[in-house]
């Protein structure tokens, strides 16, 4: 009776750790920030299913080439570089829900029904360009309201917690990530790859953004601060670039996800097309990534709150970095070669993907921020819409070792470049001294 009363309690407490929302919200907007925490759960669910390895796997099944799924696979966020001009619509209104909703609701729409079109015409190549056609204009729709949208968490966040709360949505959306991705990716080998199972994770996603959608119009929405009217839209436009500090956080947002991107624009169709893991494999590999990024998230907001947000950039880059190198020695027989970079890649990522978020919002000033978001979405999009084309170009030239004792595809190359590239960036960063400034303000992890 004791032991049972003892796990009792162990697991009473271990509720409030993982589901202590209601602690963490509070004030004005406190039925908001708990809304908003289940909308995490739910479209990042949601996007999962029509992005990444389930997005390019479906475009494999449709025969598309190793280009186009290379370029869809990254088109969420280079599709995002029009987002620079939003700030024209964003920065005249007060007020964005009604708008934000309309336009992430129709960008979902488009991403999910993509897998009704092989219902409707049996042309291949008919089929690829609309399925082209309707991923990026999702994209670019999405982009839109991410940038809304990440101002209008922001701003709702609760004032003295924000370290917790975007902890805790991190830990959610994770957890979503885990759970989606492990199920489905065995739902399409129960379905042998086949056209099924990718009609039964696309109509998933559309359900759970019709939910989403719902949630959302029960959040709150602040009025937002817009910039005085005697700035002209040229000053306004160029503002973020004449910060020195903004400016180099751009430059190495550029750099970096360029390097890196040359090689992950084609990781999907590394393992699904030449390797041809199973999808449950994949995403068993996926879901250790995820978990060890939510147990290191807490570690990394230490070491955030001891020596900065910068610090977790720098050291968390590393991490992401080595991971590039695991995938140098990947290939069909050194398969295990995947389990440490799940959790090389998930402990780095795990600090590095907050610590973006974190920094950039350190830096903005308290209005126009709309323009400072849209010129990082407009930089970053921009080196990952270039990435594959270099990719692509490093893939034709480079030389063929798969014959050699330890075969070297041009795939194991490119992630060779990415590794060294990748690291001379963030050294360069790093260790000179315009970027270097820690900030102890409350928007961090």
């Amino acid at each position: 009776m004791l032991l049972i009363l003892e796990r009792a309690i162990t697991i009473k407490n271990l509720g409030k750790q993982l589901f202590g929302h209601k602690r963490i919200c509070g004030g004005k907007y406190k039925n908001s920030q708990i809304l908003f925490l289940i909308d995490a759960a739910l479209i990042n669910a949601a996007y999962v299913l029509t992005s990444g390895v389930f997005l390019s796997g479906f475009i494999i099944n449709l025969k598309g080439s190793d280009f186009i799924v290379a370029i869809l696979n990254n088109a969420g966020t280079w599709a995002s570089i029009l987002t620079v001009f939003s700030f024209l619509i964003f920065e005249r209104i007060k007020r964005r829900k009604k708008l934000l909703i309309t336009v992430g609701a129709l960008s979902r729409f488009l991403a999910c029904s993509i897998v009704f079109l092989p219902l409707i015409s049996k042309d291949e190549k008919l089929i690829i360009t609309l399925v082209a056609v309707m991923v990026i204009t999702a994209d670019l729709l999405w982009g839109f309201y991410q940038l809304g949208w990440m101002i209008w968490y922001m701003e709702i966040a609760p004032e003295g917690k924000k370290n917790d709360y975007v902890y805790f949505r991190m830990f959610l959306l994770r957890i979503a990530f885990t759970i989606t991705t492990l199920v489905m990716g065995y739902v399409l080998d129960f379905y042998k790859k086949s056209y099924t199972g990718f009609l039964i994770i696309f109509v998933s996603s559309l359900v759970l953004s019709v939910i989403d959608t719902v949630i959302l119009l029960f959040i709150e929405e602040p009025e937002y601060k817009i910039p005085e009217e005697n700035k002209s839209k040229k000053t306004i436009f160029l503002e973020p670039i004449k910060s020195n500090e903004f400016r180099d956080f751009l430059i190495f947002i550029f750099a970096y996800y360029l390097c890196l991107t040359i090689s992950t624009s084609f990781t999907s169709i590394y393992l699904i097309r030449y390797l041809n893991f199973d999808y449950g494999f994949i995403s068993t590999i996926n879901v250790i990534t995820y978990i060890v990024m939510i147990i290191s998230t807490k570690f990394w907001g230490r070491i955030q709150s001891r020596k900065g947000t910068i610090s977790v950039l720098k050291y968390s880059a590393f991490f992401t970095i080595i991971d590039f190198l695991m995938y140098v020695f990947l290939t069909r027989k050194t398969y295990f070669m995947l389990l440490p970079s799940a959790l090389i890649g998930g402990f780095g990522n795990g600090g590095f993907n907050i610590a973006i978020m974190a920094y950039r919002f350190e830096i903005m000033p308290e209005s126009a921020k709309s323009i400072y978001e849209g010129w990082f979405k407009a930089i970053y999009g921009a080196s990952v819409l270039l990435a594959p084309i270099i990719g692509k170009l490093l893939i034709n030239v480079m030389p063929d070792y798969s014959g050699l004792a330890f075969p070297l595809s041009n795939f194991q190359l490119l992630y060779l470049v990415s590794f060294i590239t990748g690291a001379l960036v963030v050294m360069v960063t790093f260790y000179k001294t315009g970027f270097s400034k820690n900030k102890g303000t409350d928007i961090s992890i």
